[in-house]
């Protein structure tokens, strides 16, 4: 597996109160491999649901505030795909939903072998870009 979001996530892992694991639980069908960690008063939670990558943030009341999935490129909506892919290169695709809004995180690289960072919004509007 990619391991996307472990390699962005570094920190101790910790056992959260079991309301913020409950809440896992019912957002989420059949979470495995579950590693929670604490980072600007959130508690984060890195696992997988059919082999496809999550991180999913809690408040300390337990509450989802948002969650990211690690996406394939050829499971990248069409209308996104066609925003970012116009660049150059897909490198790696990540849905951020937060609410009912979604939004997405693209690396990708240029002819020249540059990496970029794109936001998309989910009516595929660039928000930002940035060299990485």
């Amino acid at each position: 597996m990619n391991d996307f979001f472990h390699k962005l996530i570094k920190g101790d892992s910790i056992l959260p109160p079991e309301p913020v694991q409950n809440n896992l639980f019912r957002n989420f069908n059949k979470p495995y491999n579950i590693e929670w960690l604490m980072r600007d008063e959130l508690y984060e939670a890195i696992f997988y649901i059919y082999n496809r990558e999550y991180l999913a943030r809690f408040n300390k009341e337990g509450g989802l505030v948002d969650y990211k999935v690690n996406m394939p490129v050829d499971s990248i909506p069409a209308k996104i795909l066609r925003s970012a892919g116009s660049r150059g290169d897909i490198m790696s695709a990540v849905a951020i939903h937060s609410g009912n809004d979604v939004s997405y995180e693209i690396i990708y690289r240029d002819r020249d072998l540059n990496r970029f960072l794109l936001l998309i919004d989910g009516n595929a509007a660039l928000v930002s870009e940035k060299a990485l």
